[in-house]
């Protein structure tokens, strides 16, 4: 019988190492205060307490749409109030016109997202290694695109993905590298998923890793040098409506 409880123990820990270092480690985990490495410093950081200003672009034009297309973006899902930032998808049906077909499509779901403008923040990488970090809530339910993550817009489709496909009916989210056409996915389980949390990510020339409330839980040697921007938003959900909410962000760079 003990060999069994071990064994299972062991089997647990191997599924969900995050779940399991949140329940046996709890001190390890600071949900309020950011964990900042050494020899980082501060070169930008939003609390929100402004609203949404033009260092984030947010009026997106998701045209022109294909008959594969499940949702558009809606500004007005974008809320901000007393230094929170809340994401909406929601329930609303619009017809667009889909130029591949020369037909019209009707998507009933509505999203948001902001990009933080490349005057604010400087294409990515503000130096030979970076850090950001943001304190996020996610909803009591499923979603596809609840996201957090760094993207490529121009001639590479690097993309970094610290927090994405939030699955709170079983309890973990995904961390996802893209480069040079593969993907490096994790699912990752987790404790508390319904509280806030401090999605962090550190890259360098060798490596990116991810954290949670400051605990190092995924580490993937890798070279991302492309510039990257930063991108916060709320996706498609099984059953809108849903929300994100956001307390703040900050960046840092590597300085010896």
């Amino acid at each position: 019988m003990k060999r069994i409880l071990l064994f299972l123990m062991i089997l647990l820990t191997a599924c969900s190492p995050l779940k399991y270092a949140m329940q046996a480690h709890p001190e390890k985990f600071d949900n309020k205060n950011i964990y900042v490495p050494d020899n980082y410093v501060l070169v930008y950081e939003d609390n929100f307490n402004e609203g949404i200003t033009s260092d984030w672009f947010h009026n997106w034009d998701w045209e022109p749409f294909t008959h594969s297309s499940t949702s558009y973006h809606f500004d007005s899902n974008i809320i901000c109030r007393d230094g929170i930032v809340k994401f909406l998808t929601t329930y609303r049906p619009r017809t667009f016109y889909c130029p591949a077909t020369n037909d019209s499509i009707r998507i009933e779901e509505a999203t948001s997202r902001i990009e933080l403008t490349p005057y604010t923040c400087p294409l990515m990488p503000v130096s030979p290694s970076y850090y950001l970090a943001a304190r996020i809530k996610q909803d009591e339910k499923d979603s596809i695109w609840n996201a957090f993550w760094m993207y490529n817009f121009n001639s590479t489709d690097d993309e970094i993905d610290i927090q994405e496909y939030w699955d709170y009916s079983g309890g973990g989210f995904t961390t996802n590298i893209h480069h040079e056409g593969k993907m490096y996915q994790e699912h990752h389980r987790m404790g508390n998923q319904g509280d806030w949390h401090i999605y962090s990510c550190q890259v360098t020339d060798t490596t990116v890793s991810f954290y949670l409330d400051g605990y190092l839980f995924r580490r993937k040697r890798i070279s991302i040098i492309s510039p990257l921007f930063v991108i916060m938003g709320i996706g498609i959900m099984p059953n809108p409506p849903g929300e994100m909410l956001v307390d703040w962000f900050k960046l840092y760079k590597y300085e010896k």
